[in-house]
């Protein structure tokens, strides 16, 4: 049911979805199965209040953004894989393509800020992978498919236990020649877990991940050029190919009665070459990470029972980049090598006054950036930046029949490494000192109720007030803090089980983002769709057969760059899918589906731009796509 499902992303602690001051959605292991894609973001495209967009049309370049964010809206949107870090320190997304989806338990969507305890990022919500934990689901799971346009994937696991110990393999490939000329993507992930329990009291679990992810960039068209054939390429040579790898664990001890200590480990590192023809710009570009995440959990009982939480987030970073002016990479003109140490404090106590849960936490944080540039002329240095967070919150529970929460807290997110630093080798490679971590205050009340299994709804108001959040000026040809913004908008959610054979879910997201000073005041946010609304019905039919029809309508937004609201309208769209799953009585474990997505065949874009000339550029979104394809579970 919904009140005993277990979040850990709001609090950083299991904790019971309906004692969460925020509106979340949970999106279970058997709802992400019965979505035919094989990637999370088209998984997130169906919740409301989740934007995704991609300028290529497929998975390596898909950007989540959440509460009215639009351009560059995924840096505010933190992304965890079992609560460790996965945002990148640049400007690019989060590679999707390196988790198979069919690894995942659950994915926890937490809507609204939680700067207070996860620090940078952390601004429009925040998205937790959870992965199932190796061994707990011993067996052979193949599952494979195949569709329109070239589309193919296939995937393989194993995980196995033997007493305390508990073990799990898995591989996936993915390719695709795209909707769009210029579209093609590949990829080919896999990974290994370990857990094992010392004793009753203390346990642990280990991941290593390793991907290659291949991806052509069709680039934008004007929007004659998108009337007449939106499935034509706007840059004939741009491409992008990446090796990942990672390794995470967490060690939890049990120290005392109601005292549990968490120790986190990660470390990561990315091999990137893009090849931008369009730019003339050809970039070699190494990242690595290391992170440890060490925590404090303490249950005393002052008359109520009382939650204490303290932990520390440490984060290093380096970023080394190199810039050429053919693809040969003969000729180097630029680079840097870029070191950010972030270290952070947080403290949260919760406890119960009367019928109410109360709770206040808050947080330090310093991030230093240290930029060393080799371009001749280049001005490098170091900017230290140092921000703080807090929120209080208060939730009531009405039985199992209804809740009611309020919250209010600061926020912050740091620059992106190369909005802080320009490094692209055309004569301008400098540190900009000036540039401001982004900052503002939230506010946030709900109320969720449930009418037995049959129904069940939820409604979340919110305000975001933020200032000098950063943007590109086309003009000065650098990022710079803008004026004052302001986000008002709501979101509601309702399940409804309408026969014992069907039930409805739909989730409608209403925003108003605009500015509220400087020469744009009273204009819109660009790239912030004011509404977006999903539809989805799961029918059960006779001989194993399941039916599930979906509706994702996203409303009109700005351009990006256009903050006088000078050009038209992004226009908004509807796509209709339709899955079709089937498991047959005589293959047991197995099921075998077909589906077509973006059935009407409707034309649109997600994004869009206008340049400093005015002219309206889009990335044309996929057409109608079928696909077909046979899962097993040994």
């Amino acid at each position: 049911t919904a009140s005993n499902e277990i979040v850990v992303t709001a609090a950083r602690e299991p904790v019971e979805r309906w004692e969460t001051p925020s509106h979340v959605r949970v999106i279970s292991g058997d709802e992400l199965r019965g979505y035919p894609s094989s990637s999370l973001p088209d998984a997130l495209e169906r919740v409301a209040g989740v934007n995704v967009s991609s300028v290529a049309g497929n998975p390596a370049t898909a950007e989540v953004s959440m509460r009215g964010f639009g351009e560059n809206g995924h840096g505010r949107v933190l992304v965890l894989v079992d609560g460790v870090r996965w945002n990148r320190p640049d400007m690019a997304s989060v590679n999707w393509l390196a988790l198979p989806a069919g690894e995942v338990d659950r994915v926890e969507v937490v809507h609204g800020a939680e700067s207070a305890l996860y620090g940078d990022h952390a601004v429009g919500g925040v998205i937790n992978i959870v992965t199932r934990r190796p061994g707990e689901r011993p067996g052979l799971e193949l599952d494979m498919q195949a569709g329109s346009y070239g589309l193919a994937s296939a995937r393989a696991a194993y995980s196995g236990v033997a007493g305390d110990f508990g073990w799990s393999v898995n591989g996936m490939w993915y390719s695709s020649e795209g909707w769009r000329d210029r579209t093609a993507c590949e990829s080919a992930a896999g990974g290994a877990g370990a857990a094992f329990d010392f004793s009753d009291f203390v346990q642990s679990e280990a991941r290593a991940w390793i991907s290659r992810v291949e991806y052509e960039i069709p680039g934008p068209l004007t929007l004659e050029q998108a009337a007449e054939d939106p499935r034509k390429a706007g840059s004939p040579d741009d491409s992008a190919s990446a090796n990942y790898c990672s390794a995470d664990g967490v060690l939890r001890a049990e120290l005392a009665d109601g005292m549990r200590l968490d120790v986190g480990v990660g470390a990561g590192r990315k091999d990137m070459e893009n090849d931008m023809a369009s730019w003339l710009s050809f970039a070699d570009i190494r990242q690595e990470t290391l992170s440890l995440t060490p925590r404090l959990t303490r249950t005393v009982g002052i008359g109520v029972e009382t939650r204490l939480l303290a932990g520390v987030d440490v984060y290093l970073d380096q970023l080394d980049v190199d810039y050429y002016g053919e693809p040969a990479r003969s000729a180097r003109m630029g680079g840097a090598s870029l070191t950010r140490e972030t270290v952070g404090g947080y403290l949260r106590g919760e406890t119960r006054v009367s019928a109410w849960k109360v709770g206040a936490g808050g947080r330090i944080e310093r991030a230093g950036l240290d930029a060393d540039m080799s371009a001749p002329g280049a001005a490098g240095g170091a900017v230290t930046q140092d921000e703080s967070a807090w929120d209080v919150s208060a939730v009531r529970q009405f039985g199992e029949s209804a809740r009611v929460y309020a919250k209010v807290g600061r926020v912050y997110r740091y620059p992106f490494v190369d909005e802080q630093v320009s490094y692209v080798g055309f004569g301008t490679d400098r540190v900009y000192r000036d540039l401001k971590a982004e900052e503002g205050m939230q506010y946030e009340a709900g109320v969720e109720g449930r009418l037995g299994r049959a129904c069940e709804a939820s409604l979340a108001l919110f305000q975001l007030d933020m200032k000098d959040e950063i943007a590109w000026n086309g003009v000065e040809m650098r990022n710079e803090n803008m004026d004052r913004t302001t986000r008002r908008g709501l979101e509601a959610d309702v399940s409804v089980r309408i026969a014992d054979c069907t039930t409805l879910r739909a989730g409608c997201a209403l925003m108003d983002a605009e500015f509220t000073d400087g020469p744009s005041e009273g204009a819109d946010v660009p790239l912030a769709p004011r509404q977006k609304t999903t539809v989805e019905l799961n029918v059960l039919l006779p001989g194993g057969m399941e039916c599930i029809p979906s509706l994702v309508w996203v409303g009109k937004s700005r351009y990006g760059g256009d903050y006088a609201n000078a050009a038209g309208w992004l226009d908004g769209y509807c796509v209709a899918s339709v899955h079709v799953r089937h498991r047959p009585a005589k293959m047991k474990g197995c099921e075998v589906f077909v589906s077509a997505e973006n059935v009407l065949d409707e034309e649109y874009s997600s994004v869009g731009y206008v340049d400093w000339q005015g002219v309206e550029y889009v990335y044309p979104a996929p057409g109608r796509i079928f696909r077909a394809g046979l899962n097993c579970r040994f």
